[in-house]
């Protein structure tokens, strides 16, 4: 019996318990229902002058909309009538706006672009797909300021600034055309290159250089045909302009690496490939490069790290011949014998120690060897 009751009288403490916490959620809801209505009568009354009062009209809406969803609900009570009714109002002014308020978007995310598009160019000079991408951008701009229709407050805002947004879009028309004329150029000294007009080459990509300071190919070509003349110093020196306009380009810091390299310069030349592994740890002949300077330099631990690791991304790229070679040297080092290498009709013996053998060819986004030089190619 006396259980009995302990047991009526706990649920009877649950009951009021359940009973008090459904009046204060009753209670919530009511009031939060009460602030909406006036949030919502506000709106109605509330007209639009221009585009300020928009924006603000815009961004009550969206309050009262989240202050809408938040509005605590009854467990297993239905949605009361008056929720249902408000959100059939919201539904209704949101309609009205929507016109308003997609010319808005529109002429906001135009200003975006803009600003990207005119961030992009700051600071020049740039490769040809900057100029691109800001001509893209500003086209992009331009299309939405015309889907703007003449009914809204955006209207007149956007025609204001298709006027100046078209100046920008021929400016940097302008620039776009000139670059991929500087990227044609660019190809057609390719193409001397390898007839060996080399002078013709030169003054083909000194056109290209200054239709587009920016092409960085053309200084990695222009420093290739130089490396070709045995004018080490100036090819150096583009190597260097194309590491200012990219300083994140493993082929530029390659490419003045083997100058050093050849000019026995090897602090220059180990830095310098220390780069191009930061930059692309799967670089082949950097690693041959490098470990060749550590074998010059008495270091046969790094030398056989560095070689060990070009064979086995030989071995990757199925390059059994220079695989078998670098494994021969790794053992020689290993067995502290000296490097013997074996002359043959196609390569001198340096290199043949240092360097994957490739025909000539025109860059076309991978690198290859030749002589100790490259050309690089845009499309």
């Amino acid at each position: 019996m006396g259980i009995g009751k302990l047991i009526l009288g706990g649920l009877g403490i649950l009951g009021v318990g359940a009973f008090l916490g459904m009046q204060w959620i009753n209670s919530q809801q009511q009031e939060a229902i009460a602030q909406v209505q006036t949030q919502i009568s506000e709106l109605e009354s509330r007209k639009v002058s221009d585009l300020n009062t928009l924006k603000a009209k815009k961004n009550q809406l969206e309050a009262v909309n989240i202050r809408l969803d938040n509005i605590p609900n009854l467990p297993i009570f239905p949605e009361p009538f008056e929720l249902q009714t408000l959100d059939s109002k919201l539904e209704k002014i949101a309609a009205q706006l929507k016109p308003e308020t997609q010319a808005l978007e529109n002429l906001e995310s135009a200003q975006k672009l803009a600003m990207s598009a005119s961030v992009l160019v700051q600071n020049p000079p740039h490769p040809t797909q900057v100029w691109l991408d800001a001509q893209q951008q500003w086209e992009q701009a331009i299309n939405l300021l015309k889907g703007i229709s003449k009914n809204t407050y955006a209207y007149l805002e956007a025609q204001k600034k298709m006027i100046s947004y078209g100046e920008n879009y021929e400016i940097i028309s302008m620039r776009a055309t000139q670059a991929n004329q500087a990227v044609q150029l660019n190809n057609k000294a390719l193409k001397q290159i390898e007839l060996g007009a080399y002078q013709q080459a030169i003054q083909t990509l000194n056109q290209a250089t200054k239709i587009n300071p920016g092409l960085i190919e053309s200084y990695l070509n222009r420093g290739a045909v130089y490396v070709r003349l045995n004018s080490h110093q100036s090819a150096i020196a583009n190597f260097d302009q194309a590491l200012k306009i990219n300083p994140e380009s493993p082929e530029a810091y390659l490419l003045r690496g083997e100058q050093y390299l050849g000019m026995g310069d090897y602090g220059l030349a180990l830095w310098d490939y220390n780069q191009v592994i930061k930059l692309n740890p799967n670089h082949t002949n950097a690693y041959l490069d490098r470990g060749y300077i550590y074998r010059e330099l008495n270091q046969p631990e790094k030398a056989i790290a560095d070689f060990k690791k070009a064979s086995e991304l030989l071995g990757n790229d199925g390059d059994i011949k220079t695989q078998q070679l670098t494994l021969s040297i790794v053992q020689e080092l290993e067995a502290s014998r000296p490097v013997i290498v074996v002359e043959t009709e196609d390569n001198n013996d340096y290199q043949r120690l240092r360097r994957k053998k490739n025909n000539y060819s025109s860059y076309s986004g991978s690198s290859r060897s030749s002589s100790r030089s490259r050309s690089r190619k845009r499309r």
